[in-house]
């Protein structure tokens, strides 16, 4: 099985060489008839629309790890998952496991030696833990088919329209007619509000769901195992939102890593905790991560597993 790489980005694709043959037999141009790896930088624009399920290679402006992508595709050598990757798709691993009706996020604590030391996933809590499929008494969001945070939402913005219309406001159309339209509008015109520089606070609606973000959650799975967080790194599969990157500063964490691309906290929040570089002492770095994305690390890792490679001295 022959893997393609292909890229949006002109840069990629003159590092990569993207229409020609890897050594070894890997094809990397996006005319093979085979599985697809997309190739994105973190400072990409083509990054905002990637998925952690979709096959994914990151690099940064420099071209991180490219060279080792080709190698890992040509199957010229046997390459096996980094830290950063193996904890990933730790934390993408999470994920799956969630039924949360917006998406599901998942999270994983990694200590200095790269093993996870606590996962967590977007999901309802109960007593001691979260709910799991299967559970008797399952009360998770999708049994009930409403999500509490979305349902404030439209329930404020139409009681919002309601009071503006008894204000003697004309409105172009009766305020339930309009929620849907006003927050369609909201949600594809703002930003991460506390990563970022987005416009309109959405998410400080969040606080009135019933689930447990990832990191939350996986900073508690620690905490009833008894397992110290300081210093720990975090890998989330997408960027924190503003109830969760405070918890982060506050639990001392050495660094969080996250899918997507490099955005910086937002001035008036947490600019002074907070930075994307990594070595300003006192504040947490928020690293974009780059490598082999979740998506793809069956697809690389496992094909190298069932290749048979030539150890040297061999013939």
């Amino acid at each position: 099985m022959t893997v393609a790489l292909v890229s949006e980005d002109e840069r990629i694709r003159a590092r990569l060489g993207l229409g020609g043959t890897a050594p070894g037999g890997g094809a990397v141009g996006s005319d093979v008839d085979g599985p697809r790896v997309r190739v994105v930088s973190v400072d990409s624009a083509e990054f905002s629309g990637a998925s952690a399920h979709e096959p994914l290679f990151v690099t940064d402006a420099a071209g991180a790890g490219l060279d080792r992508l080709r190698d890992l595709v040509g199957l010229t050598r046997r390459i096996t998952p980094s830290r950063a990757e193996f904890a990933m798709h730790a934390a993408y691993g999470a994920a799956l496991r969630s039924a949360a009706l917006r998406g599901g996020v998942g999270a994983a604590l990694v200590d200095g030696s790269g093993d996870v030391v606590a996962l967590g996933a977007v999901e309802v809590p109960r007593w001691g833990g979260q709910y799991w499929d299967g559970d008797e008494d399952d009360a998770r969001d999708v049994v009930f088919g409403v999500d509490a945070a979305s349902r404030a939402r439209t329930v404020t913005v139409e009681r919002l329209l309601e009071l503006l219309a008894g204000m003697g406001t004309t409105l172009p159309a009766p305020p339930e007619r309009l929620v849907g339209g006003l927050l369609e509008a909201f949600d594809s015109s703002q930003g991460s509000y506390g990563v970022g520089h987005g416009g309109a606070p959405a998410q400080s609606f969040e606080s009135l769901g019933r689930v447990v973000h990832a990191e939350m959650a996986a900073l508690v799975c620690a905490a009833r195992s008894g397992v110290p967080v300081a210093g720990l790194t975090m890998f989330v599969t997408a960027q924190p939102c503003r109830q969760c990157l405070r918890h982060l500063v506050c639990a001392g964490l050495a660094r969080v890593v996250h899918l997507g691309p490099a955005q910086e906290a937002a001035p008036w929040f947490h600019a002074d905790s907070v930075t994307v570089r990594e070595d300003e002492a006192g504040r947490m770095p928020l690293t974009p991560f780059t490598g082999v994305g979740p998506g793809a690390y069956e697809l690389l890792f496992g094909r190298q597993m069932r290749h048979t490679f030539t150890t040297p001295g061999e013939t």
